[in-house]
């Protein structure tokens, strides 16, 4: 690590430290709910919880915003979830899904988060199921909000696996997957 801090602190408080800290306001969706009780959410509903995490001045966010998010299929299937945004910069406290009150940044650090825009999901009883921890485009960011729907981890642990039963049907439907690609083609 730069600066000879192997050993002192953890990769993702390192990592964390050299996001720099924006003025720039978050990109806001009308499917983002408001609140630092994220144990309330996941009591009051039998929905899972998306929790997106990121940072002003964050190109791969407002290619998520604008390109990802923006598109139909994908808008369809994130409204089946119940969806929470939080500022990696922010000073906040919350509670988390499991019932934990923590600092946001502490939180962030435990559960590892290195990259901007990431999202973890979190079944109806705040346990941790999925996450996108990196850049992804349209057709496997779908794909993750439909394992997560589908609560096919349960019965399919192996993401890839899962994706690639998906692209198959799909394409037997006579649609294109278009992986690298951000408009669906299989609505």
């Amino acid at each position: 690590m730069a600066e000879h801090q192997d050993g002192k602190i953890s990769f993702s408080s390192y990592m964390l430290d050299q996001q720099k800290s924006s003025s720039a306001k978050l990109i806001d969706e009308v499917f983002f709910i408001s609140t630092d009780r994220l144990d309330k959410l996941s009591a009051q509903s039998d929905r899972p919880l998306a929790v997106y995490f990121e940072s002003g001045d964050c190109e791969n966010c407002e290619i998520l915003h604008r390109r990802i998010l923006a598109d139909p299929a994908t808008r369809q299937l994130v409204v089946e979830m119940q969806n929470v945004q939080f500022d990696i910069n922010s000073d906040a406290k919350i509670v988390t899904p499991g019932g934990k009150q923590i600092e946001l940044k502490q939180w962030i650090r435990e559960l590892g988060i290195v990259y901007t825009p990431s999202v973890v999901f979190f079944d109806a009883s705040g346990v941790e199921v999925m996450r996108i921890g990196a850049f992804m485009k349209t057709f496997h960011f779908q794909s993750v909000y439909d394992y997560v729907l589908q609560k096919a981890y349960l019965s399919e642990p192996s993401f890839q696996r899962y994706i690639a039963e998906r692209a198959e049907k799909i394409r037997e439907a006579g649609f294109d997957t278009n992986i690298w690609g951000y408009e669906s083609t299989h609505n």
